[in-house]
């Protein structure tokens, strides 16, 4: 059975196994392990969605344990969540029990990825007219989850209800395509439930917390955390969603407190310095974002597309840092590893407008918006604030005008920079409009991100002063921003 195993990831024995796993990892050497510790080292890792450890204790456990249909099983899966799917077939075929209850849900899963949900759906209802129980029903709704099927796993999770409605496996499981369904209040529900009977089960704690982060509710989340603390203050999880908190309570120096202890305690830092990176980034700290940059590039494991994202870091940094031939040789280099990263060519765009060729760099944009890897429309947004970071006025009010007209979703974060390039055109009437769509859509921009704003743009004093004044007037009462909205919202 694949039903969820954080019970046996809370039991002393497990703890022990991962600490002896991780400390091996950490010394670069051999330890012998049972093929049940591995299995459930595996699925420990996969649980976190922490893909390429899991593939590493597999890897490591054949060496040991070559023939242990388990870990081969594992390894098929695997295979399969990596798209592997011809690798998977042949290790299937080599399987000496097609007949095995995993193996053949593991097939199933195979079936679903090749988009033959027919024979799929044959394959899994005859394992359950076999054997007709409600840990059946939980394995096949998994297997629908790891799918993205959930409406079909919804069918399976309610006769599982209908069957068991209070056991913990199945409110954990119906909590797990709560989370998946994007339904976080029931989620939470459910995790609360099934805390109230058992308390000290970690995995439980540290799926609330990340309910609580996805609806914003950081007062719950903290509560949640203190408790998940309690029970393992060593556990790396821990620490990671700690961070989330942190980060989003404005709380910087914290946040990166915590991702520094488990960059110190980690067997395996390149998930951590990943995420480390990301922040940076974000905070435009650009000599961290360079430092940690060539920390990751020095990762053996790293996909080719994955460095052609650290050379488009690294570009953007150099470039920030007014480092212009070291952010020329990043783009060089990053576009070697991968010819159509939209990045990349984002980052050249805004190079060649520091090099004053316009020209260039329009082409450039051209091709990062046939390449979007983002939506178009954040792509669209990147260019807009790039021509308005660079003095190219015009050009930034037609990417804002285009973005407008194709997403006003993406538009209303917006409208500030929209306002400013009227100001910087001296159109008095255009500036006022969105300086009042941008007070109704994105306040933030003068409460909180004021700091972002200037560093994007670099704006005149005068046009803060102008902007606070309207959010002044419209907050009062004294002005009333109906009639300056996009007409569907003014209605």
């Amino acid at each position: 059975m694949r039903n969820d195993m954080s019970s046996a990831f809370d039991k002393p024995e497990f703890k022990q196994t991962l600490r002896q796993y991780e400390e091996m990892i950490r010394e670069n050497r051999k330890a012998y392990f049972e093929s049940e510790e591995l299995t459930l080292l595996a699925e420990y890792y996969a649980g976190r969605n922490d893909v390429f450890n899991s593939e590493k204790v597999i890897e490591y456990g054949l060496e040991l344990h070559p023939d242990n249909l388990d870990l081969l099983v594992f390894k098929g899966r695997n295979l399969i969540l990596s798209g592997k799917l011809k690798e998977a077939e042949w290790l299937i075929a080599s399987l000496p029990d097609s007949s095995d209850y995993e193996v053949q849900l593991m097939k199933a899963e195979l079936l679903l990825a090749k988009g033959e949900s027919e024979e799929a759906q044959t394959l899994l209802e005859g394992l359950f007219q076999e054997n007709p129980e409600t840990d059946v029903m939980l394995d096949i709704a998994q297997v629908y989850m790891d799918a993205q099927e959930l409406h079909t796993a919804a069918r399976w999770l309610k006769k599982a209800y209908r069957e068991k409605p209070d056991s913990p496996d199945v409110l954990e499981m119906l909590a797990s395509y709560y989370f998946s369904s994007g339904d976080m209040e029931k989620a939470a529900s459910l995790y609360n439930r099934i805390l109230d009977e058992n308390p000290y089960n970690l995995d439980l704690w540290q799926n609330l917390i990340k309910c609580y982060i996805r609806t914003m509710n950081m007062e719950k989340a903290m509560e949640a955390m203190d408790f998940a603390m309690a029970i393992d203050d060593r556990d790396l999880t821990n620490w990671e969603l700690k961070s989330h908190c942190m980060f989003i309570n404005g709380q910087t120096e914290e946040g990166f407190r915590c991702l520094k202890h488990i960059e110190e305690e980690a067997a395996d830092k390149t998930y951590i310095q990943s995420l480390i990176l990301m922040h940076h980034f974000m905070l435009q700290d650009f000599p961290q974002v360079l430092e940690y940059c060539d920390l990751l590039l020095q990762t053996p494991s790293l996909r080719k597309e994955e460095i052609a994202d650290l050379y488009h870091k690294r570009a953007l940094a150099n470039l920030h840092l007014q480092r212009m031939e070291e952010c020329r040789k990043d783009l060089e280099t990053g576009f070697s590893y991968d010819a159509c990263h939209s990045g990349l060519y984002l980052a050249q765009g805004e190079y060649f407008l520091q090099q004053l060729r316009l020209e260039d760099a329009q082409l450039a944009f051209q091709k990062a918006l046939q390449y979007a890897y983002y939506s178009e429309g954040e792509t669209l947004e990147i260019i807009g604030i790039a021509y308005l970071r660079s003095n190219y006025i015009l050009e930034a009010l037609d990417s804002f005008l285009e973005l407008e007209r194709q997403f006003p979703e993406i538009m209303q974060r917006n409208y500030y920079f929209m306002a400013y390039c009227y100001f910087l055109l001296q159109q008095p009437q255009e500036t006022f409009t969105y300086l009042v769509r941008g007070t109704v859509y994105c306040p933030e921009v003068l409460d909180e991100n004021e700091r972002v704003f200037v560093e994007q743009t670099m704006p005149d004093p005068e046009f803060f002063t102008l902007a606070n004044d309207i959010a002044r007037q419209i907050q009062s009462g004294e002005l009333d921003p109906s009639p300056y909205l996009p007409k569907e919202s003014g209605k």
